[in-house]
Formats: C-alpha cells, sequence, structure tokens
C-alpha cells in the first residue's frame, strides 16, 4: 500500500506506487518492504525505506531502477503518472502494451463477476481491495492486460465511457445503461467517477480465481493487526483513517457481525465468504 492509503488518500497516484512496487519485484523477485510484523512494515512504507543494493540487482539496468524510484515516491505529486510512466523509454521499448482484445467469454465472466461484487456489501469489498493490493504481478497479469483493453486512453483510470464501450464492443451487444452504471458505481470505492487499478482489479479478482483461503486469511490478520484474534471497530478506524466516521464503522461492523457481539471474528469473517448469497451476506 501507498503511504497515502494509511490516510486513507486514494488517486490514481496511489495506483502509480503499486506499479512501482509490482516492478520492484517483477525485477528483483524481491519485496520492496518487509519486516516482521504488519506494523513495521507500515514503518518502512510510511519512511520509503528500499534499497537497490541487494545481490539481485547487479544486473538490472540503471534505467529500470530510475523507473522504480520515479514510482516508488512517498510523495504522490512527484511519482510519475500514467501517462509519463508508459513514456518512458525503458517501459516503452522492453514492455510495450499488448495488442489483444479478450474474448466474448470472457467479458462475460467479467461482467458476471462484476455485478455479482457490486451486490456484494461494502466490508467485503474493503477485504477484497486488501487482497488486491496483495497480489503477485504473475497473479494479475491477465487482468493487468484486461485494464489496459478497458482503458483506452491509457492514463491509468477507466471512465464509464471506457467502461461501457469496452463491453459493448467487446460483446457485439450493448449492455444495459442502468446495469453498466450500477456495476461501474459498484466497484468505485472512492465514488470519484473514474475506476483506478486497484479497484478494477478488487472486482474482478473471480475471474482468475484469485480469492482463496489463504488470501482471506492474509486480508484477516492484516485487518487484525493488534493481534486480539478479532476485527474490532478500532481496527477498521485504523484501515480507513480519515474516511472513518462512527456511522461507516458499525455499518461495517453490523454487516458481518450479525449477531452484535461488537466484533467481527474469524468465525463471521470466514462466513462472509463461504456461505451462500440466499444467507443475507450479500
Amino acid at each position: 500500500m501507498a503511504p497515502e492509503v494509511f490516510d486513507a488518500e486514494y488517486t490514481s497516484q496511489t495506483d502509480m506506487w503499486s506499479m512501482g512496487v509490482l516492478a520492484f519485484m517483477l525485477l528483483s523477485n524481491k519485496m520492496p518492504f518487509w519486516g516482521k510484523s504488519v506494523l513495521h512494515v507500515m514503518e518502512r512504507i510510511v519512511e520509503c525505506d528500499y534499497s537497490f543494493e541487494e545481490e539481485s540487482w547487479v544486473d538490472v539496468s540503471s534505467s529500470a531502477k530510475e523507473f522504480v524510484s520515479a514510482l516508488i515516491n512517498v510523495d504522490p505529486e512527484a511519482r510519475l503518472d500514467a501517462k509519463e510512466a508508459l513514456d518512458t523509454a525503458w517501459l516503452r521499448e522492453d514492455y510495450p502494451l499488448p495488442d489483444e482484445k479478450p474474448s466474448k467469454q470472457y467479458l462475460n465472466a467479467v461482467q458476471n463477476a462484476m455485478s455479482q461484487y457490486g451486490n456484494g456489501c461494502d466490508f467485503k469489498k474493503l477485504v477484497y481491495m486488501i487482497v488486491a493490493y496483495g497480489c503477485s504481478v504473475e497473479e494479475t497479469l491477465k487482468l493487468r492486460r484486461l485494464f489496459e483493453h478497458f482503458n483506452s486512453a491509457h492514463d491509468g483510470l477507466i471512465s464509464f465511457d471506457e467502461f461501457r464501450d469496452a463491453f459493448n464492443d467487446g460483446l457485439g451487444t450493448y449492455l444495459d445503461e442502468m446495469e453498466a452504471k450500477r456495476m461501474f458505481r459498484g466497484a468505485d470505492m472512492n465514488a470519484d467517477g473514474l475506476l483506478h487499478y486497484t479497484e478494477f482489479l478488487a472486482a474482478t479478482m473471480e475471474t482468475i480465481g484469485l480469492i482463496d483461503d489463504e488470501k482471506l486469511e492474509d486480508a484477516f490478520e492484516f485487518l487484525d493487526w493488534d493481534r486480539t484474534g478479532y476485527i474490532s471497530k478500532q481496527n477498521i478506524k485504523f484501515m480507513l483513517g480519515k474516511c472513518y466516521t462512527q456511522e461507516i464503522g458499525e455499518k461495517l461492523l453490523n454487516e458481518v457481525d450479525l449477531d452484535g457481539k461488537g466484533y467481527i471474528s474469524y468465525q463471521d469473517f470466514y462466513a462472509l465468504f463461504h456461505q451462500s448469497k440466499s444467507k443475507g451476506y450479500y
């Protein structure tokens, strides 16, 4: 996660940080930020404490390192934006954008996944966002290419028009306008009228089976940062930062804590992702 996420600030530049982290991992097969605990990792992220001193960086070009450094920058305004990143010689020459269109069958699966995601409760979407942040480059490659297909302007953000047109052109039919808007708004977590990469990833992960018990356990542990064995309102407050209000905190808690304990147990959490929609979890 980018440093500003801890203050509940999320813009397209947040995704550029994620791109830098992914590039770091792809080039070195290592994580830029690591630690013995979640809090230690958070501290290193806020301090932007990473380096190219490992042996795995010896044969990596200076232009690739400059690309990573220009993205893993604690100041969002100083990071490259999407257009600037795509225009760097290293990325343009070594990793050109693919010129392939998703199949109609794949787009149908994406439509179904995004429709289901839009029906989901806000707590579930929050967990999916956490999982999306933790996915590796290899795991998300197919979805990254799909994002690039939807983002015809190549500016790192999907507008509603791009979203609707990608489905209409790919499926060869017209997606109902109201349904398209519902799907789009369901994935637009920060309600800015645009789909950022991580939002898109969270809404489409089900199409390639990225949600499994191991990733859900990791997400639970991430939320349970104080290691109490359950997710409290305080945990939710810490996660949401400046966006937290008592009303939002109680809403998220009550979506999963169906028996009114005042916290979300692992059993509650597990049931959210494994019981049928008819049980009222969506």
